[in-house]
């Protein structure tokens, strides 16, 4: 969503989906081990001050110093991630 506008996103295709997976998976164990943050695949993420404007990145990170204590509740995530990636193919 774009400022209240859905826009058509395709679907990764087979090469495009390994390359997310790996990237998400090795950055996971990385920040996993260092403590440095979560890492989301496909999660939503609130833009604020841009209207009704949403992200979905292949993969993204969030530092360990910004993520809630208590976790995340349900709906979209509203902390801007501090990586995010998408991968063309």
């Amino acid at each position: 969503l774009v400022q209240g506008e859905r826009r058509a996103v395709p679907y990764a295709e087979g090469p495009e989906a390994v390359v997310a997976s790996t990237l998400r998976g090795t950055l996971g164990l990385h920040a996993r081990a260092g403590r440095l943050g979560g890492v989301f695949g496909g999660a939503g993420f609130v833009v604020p001050g841009a209207g009704h404007t949403y992200r979905s990145p292949d993969v993204a990170l969030i530092r360990a110093d910004r993520l809630p204590p208590r976790g995340f509740g349900p709906g979209l995530i509203d902390i801007i991630p501090d990586l995010a990636a998408e991968v063309l193919g």
